[in-house]
């Protein structure tokens, strides 16, 4: 079967003010509008000192720039290779992208060959892990920046486990050990000591210790084997799943809750994105149709 190319999807929220504890039933409802070239769509960020500036990476094509809201886009692709004289396309295969809080220039790239680097607001890029001897990496799927007691740390998920940037190195990590694949970080606006992950068929865990030590709140989804490739918080607070393969959830107080009105069945949330200045939210989705 083809898959659809992948759109950015326009969420429109019709139940206004819905926090965790919201009672009420949230009708969310989905609408296709454009994609940069129309193209494959797998991580998104947007400059936090300057909003007209959003950063995507794609499947396939690398990175784009957009210093105009999204109405044009540049392709950026210098260094995103294995070597000078690679034909191997894996690096041009995007997953994520996380932006510096401490300085906006410097952009952190995971791809399905490696983790990269820019200091230029992704003008040029440079490998960081694996070196270019390694033959082997375990795909990027998400990367988080946070900042705790001022100094500022990245983690990285990757299917090899989860991964932090420091003393200029990408070391792996014993948080959750090796054979959890790791696919979706989120750190607490207000607390960057609570951390979220989403994984691969194991569920969602929490670490309210900056990663010391991790408690599952996610079982629903290591019963049913899903893939939680996203989490975001909403404009209101209500944290919010995306899976690859069963769309959106939404954690309420019963529990969680899908919230797919509108998307395709069996939905692949690429991306989520929450704008918090009109509370709409962003999706990229694709599926097997």
């Amino acid at each position: 079967m083809l898959r659809r190319l992948c759109k950015i999807l326009l969420l429109l929220l019709l139940c206004a003010g819905i926090g965790t504890g919201c009672t009420a039933d949230p009708r969310i409802v989905w609408r296709a509008t454009g994609a940069p070239g129309d193209l494959q769509i797998r991580a998104l960020a947007v400059d936090p000192q300057n909003p007209q500036t959003l950063y995507a990476g794609l499947y396939s094509h690398g990175f784009q720039r957009s210093e105009d809201g999204g109405v044009t886009w540049r392709t950026h692709n210098d260094g995103l290779s294995l070597g000078e004289t690679s034909t191997d396309n894996r690096p041009r295969n995007v997953r994520a992208i996380a932006i510096s809080q401490t300085d906006p220039n410097q952009l952190f790239l995971g791809s399905e060959a490696g983790l990269y680097r820019s200091q230029n607001r992704g003008n040029t890029w440079q490998l960081t892990y694996p070196s270019e001897s390694s033959a082997e990496f375990y795909y990027a799927d998400t990367i988080a920046s946070v900042v705790i007691d001022g100094e500022e740390r990245f983690f990285a998920g990757t299917r090899a486990g989860l991964f932090v940037f420091a003393d200029d190195f990408w070391q792996p990590t014993q948080l959750l050990g090796a054979d959890f694949q790791t696919s979706a970080i989120l750190i607490h606006p207000d607390n960057p000591r609570h951390l979220l992950v989403g994984t691969k068929a194991a569920g969602i865990f929490q670490s309210e210790d900056g990663g010391l030590s991790w408690v599952q709140i996610g079982q629903p989804f290591a019963e049913r084997k899903l893939w939680v490739n996203e989490l975001i918080y909403d404009s209101s607070g209500q944290l919010l799943a995306g899976t690859l393969g069963d769309g959106v959830y939404a954690l309420a107080a019963d529990g969680w809750q899908p919230r797919n009105d509108g998307l395709p069945a069996a939905a692949r949330i690429w991306v989520l994105y929450a704008d918090p200045e009109t509370g709409a939210l962003y999706a990229s989705v694709s599926d097997d149709r």
